[in-house]
This record gives structure tokens, C-alpha cells and sequence, in this order.
């Protein structure tokens, strides 16, 4: 706990027109983007931004629409999507401008706050919680509480509901409780809608926490705080990985009472830095989607990242760095690039390779670096397709081997420039080869400092002929069925996965491949594999449905990952006279034919896309 001892105290800012930014007299240091709360707005940081611009930070405390003297309906939020939208905007418009960036909230703030961190910590280079709306209290006002959630299933969005609380539940101080009870910029209420995203943003924080890795994170807590049940906000911020302070003698008002205190707490763990190097050395093989997009993440995640791609890539990559984007905000990183063959060029004798070059380039690609590898080095293919496995293990048979997988929307735009569509999705792997404790041990100290949720799936028993032990093919094959009916379709329509649903031929046939996928999957002995954010078990059984059912749900559920270049798309935009067919819809026709199942769905899109292909 944080002692009294040294206590300084500020005035409190007298009601005015809300101040949006503060900068120090010199160079920033970085930026703080600091989130308001339900009652409050951007003038109740005016004097926790005096202590930081004091130390050389800038300061920024935008009011959401509609609070404070900003237009917009009052206490309204349409969409939770808007505010990740709005706040990933800002944040790269600030690291235009300043080294770094520092998100902070403040009660329902530091709700939004931690919901941004765990869709989008990525972009963030610390994070802060102050008195964070996380578990209210029980007790008092309990009533309060009841008609905010009940309001919350009201089917009139803009139906106000009152959250006006007496000044006394923010703070013990008699000037704090005056300053509240007198400022004319206080909201009272909110609408049944912002009460709704609320609710939506609170029960995804309740599932991920712990599943997803923050950057650093920091929660300050006041000790005499009335709103908040400190403990569980503890027990929910210690299974998220994020550290807590509590300041004694405070209450929910931090920034209020004791913004020198929370001042000095926020400089120092902003001055931490957002990752140390962690050591690990780390190679990535492949500069598409998934090749950048997980050596953006590492890099940020702290470790020394070597990527190798093609000369043209390499080029682009030194020139500009990658940059990882989301609807609204991205991040950018550099990296060290070699063009392929130049392995010198990158962090020698690698901890960890991932490869991530399509599956026709495996041989190819393990060809150029057979000499370059130690057999200590533990190799995970992050790849489509099954197969790519047992080429490694040709080639390295004495590297631990893992077999992995990307569940996630991803799309390259440039080389290096990767979007993560919905954020949704992550990295999942399994033992192939080698010691599978070590190798498990290894990557859970890796892949999480993605950003990413992350699985690992036991090997099940021993690994077959074709490199895979029984977990590993079970998660070849989940990944697999998500590639199976859409990536050949997008590649021979241009359409996104919504548009071929809406078409009656097409998502007659993009159903009868699943279909056909999930039995042969099923005929080899292997049940579906629900992968980080995709629920390929629920997958399974909604293909089953009549079409007129299941098409609606689909479509539904790939609105949120509107991709319309899938990689085989880009081969074929390209030219390139090969896909990765043969790792997918082909695998299935084989597989099938030799198990006596009917697989005419994949052998039509095998067909259409051999003729696309001549």
C-alpha cells in the first residue's frame, strides 16, 4: 500500500470549458491518454495533467460525445465498437506526434480502458487503471445498480437512466464532495444503449482476462473507495497479469484527491517502458498476413525478431518497418529483414522459427535453411494445410517440432502492412517432435507476448508417419475446416465470406464442403477443435442444419471479418501457377476417397480452381 507519508495536495480546478490537451514545456516525453468516467469528464484530469506535465508528459483527456460541454447525445454510446474505433484513432494521430503512448482510465474509463487493452493492447505502450468500474459494490446503493442493469434489456436505446450518485460515494474530502456537487459539466445519466455496450464490454473482460497478455499494466486503487469491492477488482486485475497499488487514506475520486500520488504511480510505470527485451531470439519465415503480422506482435511483445522474406519484401520492410492495423489506428515496428537466403543478416542462432510461407514454399523454404539451423532451435509451422509438418521433420529431425496455427482474420495490404480485422482469433499449438514439456514450456513464453489468446493442445500420444501426434492433427484439421469452403470461393469470386453466403449456388456449395470436411475430419478419428475465438465444435454442428438455417448464422457470424483477398485470392491476382489447394480442398477429396465418403463439393471447387490456375 501506498503510505500517506509526503501526501501533496492540489486545488481542485475550478468548473470551466474542459481542457482536451496539456503539454509539458519541453520535448513529451510520450503521451497519456487518459479516459473519463460515468459522472465525470476531460476536467477532473486538469490537475493529475499539471503533475504529469511537470514530469514531461503530454496529456490528452478527451471527453466522450456527449459529456462535458462536447455535442452529442448525453450519456450515450451506440456501439462499443465506436469506442475502440475512436480511441485506436487517436492514439496513432499521438504517435505521430509523441514517442509513446500511455492509455489511462478512470472508473468506467478504466473499464474501457481494460476492454481496449485485451482487443487492442497492441497499440498501447502501457496501460492504466484508476478506481477502475470493474466490480461495483454491494450494498447501498443497490438499487441503483439494479435499474442500470435492468435498464440495460430495455428495447428503447435512447431511454435515459439515471447514475447520479451523492458526491460522498466519490470521496471522504469536503472540498472534493463540493467541487463535485457544483460542477455544471456532471453527467447524470446515460442511455439504455451505453448501459447495454456496457454490459457487452464487462462480460468479454470477464472471459478474457488472463487468456489475453497486456502490455504493462498498472491499477490504483483507493484504499476507503466506496463504489468499487477493491478485492475482487484485485483478484480480476491479478488473473490479468496487471499490478495493483492502493493509496491509503483515498477514495474513488484518485484524480481528484490525490493526482500528485497518482501522478508519480503513472510517470514511473510509464517509465518502465512497455517491454523489456526478453531474450528470446525468434525467427519468422514468410512476409505475408500471418508472417507479419506475428513478427509485429513479438517485436512488440519484446523480443529480438529476424524476419525473412524475399528480396522485394526485405526492401519494403527496412524501408518502412511493418505495421500492424485495425479499423481505425495501427502501430508500426522495425524489425530486421533479410531477403531470402540472406540469413546473416538476422539475429544469429534462433530460439524459435516459425515458419509462415505457403505450403507449396515448405521445401523450399527448410532447403535454404538447413545450414543456418542449431539443432537446439524449435521449429512451429503456423501454416494452412497438413502436411507442413512432416516436410520439417524431413529436414530437421532432431529440432523440437510443433505444429501451430493463426485463427484470425488478417489481410495484407502491402508488404508489411497487415490489418487484423476484428481482433478476434489467436495462436494455438500442439507437440509433434522432441521433448513436448520443453516445447510447451518455450512458446508459452513466447506466443502470449503476442497480444494474441493462446492454446496449447497436449499431444495426445505419439506422432504417426506423418509427423503429427493425435492433438496436433485434431488442430491441423480444426484449422483446416475454416480455410476449407471460403478461401477457394474468395479466390475464385472476389466475394467475402457475407456476399458468398447471401448467393444461393455459392453457399450451397461452401456448405456441402464443410460438411464433407467435418465427416472425413470425423472418419480419420479426430472430433473438432474450438480454436482461440473461432468455436469450430459449434461449426460442425451448425453445418448440419438445412441451408436456410444455417446460411443466416454464418453470415451473421463472418460479418465480423469482411476479408476479400484470402491468401489464395492473392496468388491467383498474382498468377501464380499454384495454390494452396492441395493443402485444403484436395486434402479432403483424398482423404475421403480413401475412407469411402462422398466429397463432391471439394472435388467441384478442386475443379474450378484448376481451371482458374491454367
Amino acid at each position: 500500500m501506498i503510505g500517506e507519508a509526503g501526501r501533496s495536495r492540489h486545488p481542485l480546478p475550478a468548473p470551466s470549458h474542459p481542457e482536451d490537451e496539456w503539454l509539458p514545456a519541453g520535448i513529451a516525453r510520450g503521451c497519456f491518454i487518459c479516459l473519463h468516467g460515468m459522472e465525470s469528464h476531460s476536467l477532473w484530469f486538469k490537475g493529475l495533467a499539471d503533475q504529469l506535465t511537470a514530469r514531461g508528459w503530454a496529456v490528452q483527456a478527451p471527453n466522450l460525445p456527449g459529456w462535458g460541454e462536447r455535442e452529442g447525445p448525453a450519456g450515450d454510446l451506440a456501439s462499443y465498437r465506436d469506442l475502440l474505433d475512436n480511441l485506436s484513432q487517436r492514439i496513432s494521430l499521438a504517435r505521430e506526434r509523441f514517442s509513446s503512448v500511455h492509455l489511462v482510465g478512470m472508473s468506467w474509463g478504466g473499464l474501457a480502458s481494460l476492454y481496449f487493452g485485451l482487443r487492442r493492447g497492441w497499440q498501447l505502450d502501457s496501460l492504466a487503471l484508476l478506481a477502475p468500474g470493474l466490480t461495483p459494490r454491494r450494498g447501498e446503493k443497490a438499487t441503483t445498480l439494479l435499474g442500470f442493469a435492468l435498464g440495460s434489456f430495455s428495447s428503447s436505446p435512447g431511454r435515459p437512466l439515471p447514475i447520479r450518485l451523492p458526491a460522498t460515494y466519490f470521496s471522504d474530502s469536503p472540498d472534493c464532495q463540493r467541487y463535485i456537487e457544483n460542477d455544471p459539466l456532471r453527467q447524470g445519466r446515460v442511455t439504455v444503449s451505453f448501459a447495454r455496450e456496457t454490459l457487452k464490454m464487462r462480460l468479454f473482460i470477464g472471459e478474457k482476462a488472463g487468456r489475453r497478455r497486456l502490455p504493462p499494466a498498472l491499477c490504483l486503487l483507493g484504499e476507503k473507495d466506496r463504489m468499487l469491492d477493491n478485492s475482487r477488482v484485485a483478484e480480476l486485475c491479478q488473473r490479468a497479469g496487471i499490478r495493483v497499488e492502493t493509496l491509503a487514506g483515498v477514495g474513488h475520486a484518485l484524480v481528484l484527491e490525490e493526482a500528485g500520488r497518482v501522478g508519480e504511480a503513472l510517470s514511473r510505470h510509464a517509465s518502465s517502458g512497455r517491454a523489456e527485451n526478453k531474450g528470446r531470439r525468434i525467427w519468422v519465415v514468410g512476409g505475408g498476413a500471418v508472417g507479419s503480422a506475428v513478427a509485429t506482435l513479438l517485436a512488440l511483445g519484446g523480443h529480438d525478431l529476424g524476419l525473412c522474406v524475399k528480396p522485394e519484401q526485405a526492401r519494403a520492410i527496412n524501408a518502412s518497418g511493418l505495421t500492424l492495423l485495425s479499423s481505425q489506428g495501427g502501430r508500426n515496428v522495425k524489425v530486421r529483414a533479410a531477403a531470402a537466403g540472406a540469413l546473416e543478416n538476422l539475429p544469429p542462432d534462433p530460439d524459435l522459427l516459425i515458419l509462415a510461407v505457403k505450403s507449396y514454399d515448405s521445401s523450399a523454404a527448410c532447403q535454404g535453411l538447413l545450414a543456418a539451423l542449431s539443432p537446439r532451435t524449435t521449429l512451429l509451422s503456423l501454416q494452412n494445410g497438413v502436411g507442413n509438418e512432416q516436410i520439417l521433420a524431413r529436414f530437421f529431425p532432431g529440432n523440437p517440432l510443433a505444429a501451430g496455427c493463426i485463427a484470425a482474420s488478417l489481410e495484407l495490404l502491402t508488404p508489411g502492412e497487415v490489418r487484423w480485422v476484428d481482433e478476434r482469433g489467436g495462436v494455438a499449438a500442439a507437440p509433434c517432435q522432441g521433448d513436448p514439456e520443453a516445447t510447451g514450456a518455450l512458446l508459452a513464453g513466447i506466443l502470449p507476448d503476442s497480444g494474441m489468446e493462446y492454446l496449447w493442445q497436449p499431444a495426445g500420444g505419439e506422432a504417426g508417419d506423418d509427423a503429427l501426434t493425435p492433438g496436433a492433427r485434431r488442430l491441423k484439421w480444426s484449422k483446416l475446416m475454416l480455410n476449407l469452403a471460403f478461401n477457394a470461393l474468395n479466390s475464385l469470386t472476389g466475394l467475402a465470406s457475407p456476399e458468398l453466403l447471401a448467393d444461393s449456388v455459392y453457399s450451397r456449395l461452401a456448405l456441402a464442403s464443410l460438411r464433407e470436411g467435418f465427416q472425413v475430419m470425423r472418419g480419420l478419428g479426430l472430433e473438432p477443435l474450438d480454436l482461440p475465438g473461432y468455436p469450430v465444435a459449434r461449426l460442425s454442428r451448425l453445418v448440419r442444419l438445412p441451408g436456410f438455417l444455417a446460411r443466416p448464422i454464418l453470415a451473421w457470424q463472418a460479418r465480423l471479418s469482411p476479408v476479400t483477398h484470402s491468401s489464395m485470392r492473392q496468388d491467383f491476382i498474382r498468377r501464380r501457377p499454384t495454390s494452396e489447394i492441395e493443402a485444403l480442398n484436395a486434402l479432403v477429396v483424398r482423404q475421403g476417397e480413401a475412407l469411402g465418403l462422398p466429397v463432391s463439393a471439394n472435388r467441384e471447387i478442386c475443379r474450378r480452381v484448376a481451371g482458374l490456375t491454367l
